[in-house]
């Protein structure tokens, strides 16, 4: 019986040689791919400053959609984890077309550590909240957090309240002491969706009473937001 071996060679574009180191296909990774793919118009990226583009000219065209199209999947179809990596591909991808820097990708987090030194100054057992603002802010989609105040107890409140988001002072009440922390980082994201209801204007006087569309939206989102931190952090 006759044994033919089959050899499948993998293409260029498949391969480390074909795809550049900041992200992306290089020139042999793209005349690869459109070898194999006839008809396909793939070119390499754009990666002159935009300041140097001459405008309305086809690269600058070109690094237009694809920004947008870029930056549109990072906002729906990616993971939190995902979009904080600055070595994952969308963001090398990012970087290199010059969509994003990193310090643009860095903002989010710089916005999370200035506020958290007004979390920290009520209290010093609170570190575990510092990695999750960011998470948190990921997760809801949330350009700017509010004020968070880690407090003994929430002013003007009755001593079985653990937390509340009011309005007036753009400030989230968290109760921390005496609390584990899955359960008091559960009240604070309940309080970010409540945020986030309040500058979207969703928020009137009956919001916060028990069975409302806003608070049940708040239940089931932070639900959300604490399952996929555990996954993530499953210590």
């Amino acid at each position: 019986m006759k044994v033919t071996e089959i050899i499948v060679e993998t293409a260029t574009w498949q391969k480390k040689s074909g795809k550049n180191k900041n992200g992306g296909l290089n020139k042999k990774g793209v005349a690869s791919y459109r070898k194999e793919h006839p008809g396909s118009k793939l070119q390499t990226a754009v990666t002159t400053k935009p300041s140097k583009l001459k405008k309305g000219s086809k690269a600058s065209k070109r690094r237009k959609s694809f920004c947008a199209r870029m930056k549109g999947m990072k906002k729906s179809r990616t993971g939190a984890k995902t979009k904080r990596d600055p070595n994952s591909r969308i963001n090398k991808a990012l970087r290199k077309w010059n969509c994003e820097s990193v310090e643009q990708l860095q903002d989010m987090l710089m916005i999370a550590e200035s506020k958290i030194f007004e979390i920290m100054h009520e209290s010093h057992e609170t570190d575990y909240i510092k990695p999750f603002l960011p998470f948190a802010q990921e997760e809801l989609q949330i350009n700017q957090l509010p004020t968070i105040k880690v407090v003994d107890r929430i002013p003007g409140a009755d001593g079985t309240t653990f937390g509340c988001y009011r309005p007036e002072e753009t400030t989230i009440y968290l109760v921390a002491k005496g609390r584990h922390s899955k359960d008091v980082l559960r009240t604070l994201a309940h309080e970010l969706v409540h945020y986030k209801q309040d500058i979207q204007d969703q928020l009137h006087d009956e919001s916060g009473v028990t069975g409302s569309e806003e608070e049940n939206e708040a239940n089931a989102m932070a639900g959300v937001v604490m399952r996929n931190y555990s996954e993530e952090n499953p210590e």
